[in-house]
């Protein structure tokens, strides 16, 4: 029994971490994405220019 509740111990950490990992990279992307959009504006904005 107390093996069992070390291993479910050891999930609960690993678990823990991964979604503290998936937090990171999803305020990442939203970074990223708050970078390029005014990019992808700009670029849009000198398409039409063109054409």
């Amino acid at each position: 029994k107390t093996y069992l509740l070390g291993q479910k111990e050891e999930l609960l950490k690993t678990q823990w971490k991964l979604d503290d990992k998936q937090k990171h990279y999803e305020k990442q992307l939203i970074d990223f994405e708050k970078i390029m959009e005014p990019l992808m504006s700009h670029m849009t904005s000198n398409r039409n220019r063109d054409v």
